[in-house]
């Protein structure tokens, strides 16, 4: 994980040239365990190796650097350098001790004036990794230690808050709040470095992302929640579906039956029909009493009551149970198996020989009658598939 820390230490006797720049011996660096505070109040030990300090691509990086007053808000570029550049560091950077020294040239007279009135203090601007494996150097314990050492600018800054310690300890890490100094930025708002953490792979879409341990926690429940979103949308849109289909099914039902209501309101009006269902009813209720008797209450019923109620009378069975066709068959059956099975309507009453005027006259007028009754009830009662009710 790249950090950025800003160090401090003392300035040496300094000695100002005829122009009046100012040329200044000090020290940027050293080695040893250094305490960082952080805005939330925690500290945290951090290890500056030797190895690491005074290593040649270390020792490089702080050659030639700007110098600038205080800390600027960003950390330098090229873009940003220019505005806040008081000076510059020398090349001749080198380990002295646990240290590292240079030679510092400030050619700003406003930041020079502040330096004789008393502001010597140096804090440098740096990039560095953390390995946050905790341990013990040299009786001091520390929590990560400092590795890839890379050095931005060396600020002057007042005397730090370490008072004393800070003209010796030239790099007294107590006496510094580190500060995040986003590189660009030049908005004049620093960053609060905020405690590290071990970084953590993401993937998402498939690519790798590498962030805090925090923000893959945020991550993971907003992928979780996206997830359970998705599944959600799924069963309401499957359960929507399932409904439209139960609902086309009952409308397809509904029409079937509209259909089927205005056909049978039609055949209901078609003299034709009427009269097919009046004989239909006739003929059932001759056959019916040829096996109930000629006295047989048979008015009102329904065709398929008076059908149970022969076969019941003809087999001795109940046969309710059972659907309209096969109720039908066995009638039919019953009827044509029954001897001397009878003819129809008048025709066949005035063609019995053995019955005298009078009972024919009779029985043409019970006919009439039930014709009539059919014919009646017609008008205030449904049909079934034989005929009237």
């Amino acid at each position: 994980m790249s950090v950025h820390r800003l160090d401090s230490g003392t300035l040496r006797k300094p000695t100002k040239l005829k122009n009046g720049w100012l040329r200044a011996d000090g020290y940027l660096a050293r080695t040893g365990v250094q305490t960082y505070r952080f805005p939330d109040g925690s500290v945290r030990r951090e290890l500056r190796k030797p190895e690491e300090v005074f290593s040649k691509d270390a020792l490089d990086s702080f050659r030639s650097l700007p110098i600038t007053d205080d800390h600027p808000t960003v950390m330098l570029d090229a873009k940003n350098t220019r505005q806040f550049q008081r000076g510059h560091n020398s090349d001749n950077v080198r380990q002295d001790g646990n240290f590292v020294r240079s030679e510092l040239m400030v050619t700003d007279a406003e930041l020079i004036e502040k330096m004789d009135n008393g502001k010597k203090q140096i804090s440098c601007g740096y990039v560095c990794e953390l390995d946050f494996t905790p341990g013990e150097w040299q009786g001091e314990k520390y929590d990560a230690v400092q590795f890839n050492i890379r050095g931005n600018h060396v600020a002057i800054v007042d005397v730090g808050r370490a008072g004393p310690q800070a003209s010796v300890r030239m790099d007294a890490g107590e006496m510094v709040s580190p500060d995040e100094l986003p590189t660009g930025d030049t908005t004049g708002g620093a960053v609060p470095l905020q405690k590290e953490k071990p970084m953590k792979t993401v993937k998402i879409d498939g690519v790798d992302y590498e962030v805090s341990e925090q923000a893959a926690q945020a991550i993971a429940k907003v992928l979780a929640k996206l997830d359970s979103d998705v599944s959600n949308h799924k069963k309401l849109a499957d359960k929507r579906k399932e409904d439209l289909s139960a609902a086309e099914a009952k409308r397809d039902a509904a029409l079937e039956e509209l259909a089927t209501l205005k056909k049978e309101r039609t055949d209901a009006e078609d003299p034709a029909k009427i009269q097919e269902r009046v004989d239909a009813r006739v003929a059932l209720l001759e056959s019916a009493r040829k096996f109930l008797g000629k006295d047989a209450d048979l008015a009102g019923k329904m065709d398929r009551d008076i059908k149970l109620e022969v076969l019941k009378e003809h087999t001795k069975k109940d046969f309710s149970d059972k659907d309209d066709v096969y109720v039908d068959g066995r009638f039919d059956a019953a009827v044509e198996a029954a001897p001397e099975a009878p003819r129809t309507g008048i025709d066949k009453m005035r063609g019995a020989t053995k019955l005298d005027e009078e009972n024919v006259r009779k029985d043409e007028a019970q006919l009439g009658a039930e014709r009539n009754k059919a014919l009646r009830e017609l008008g205030s009662k449904p049909l079934t598939q034989n005929g009237v009710r």
